[in-house]
């Protein structure tokens, strides 16, 4: 599963090709790809159209390390 910054920059496109495919400001990305915001049912489909994937391949948020932190 990707997160949607991996899959925008995959595709080389940026937050605002995103936006105006789906319909939504470049901030409303921004935040989707922070985590800080969550889509819509309708949303989410339009970036899994755009990206070509399913909604299910789309993770929303930041990618969490797989390093375990030091105490």
């Amino acid at each position: 599963m990707k997160t949607l910054y991996e899959l925008r920059h995959d595709m080389d496109v940026t937050q605002g090709e995103v936006a105006d495919f789906v319909g939504v400001s470049t901030n409303a990305i921004s935040q989707l790809e922070k985590g800080s915001r969550f889509p819509s049912l309708k949303t989410a489909q339009k970036l899994a159209a755009f990206f070509h994937v399913s909604v299910d391949d789309i993770h929303f948020g930041a990618k969490k390390s797989s390093k375990k932190r030091r105490k």
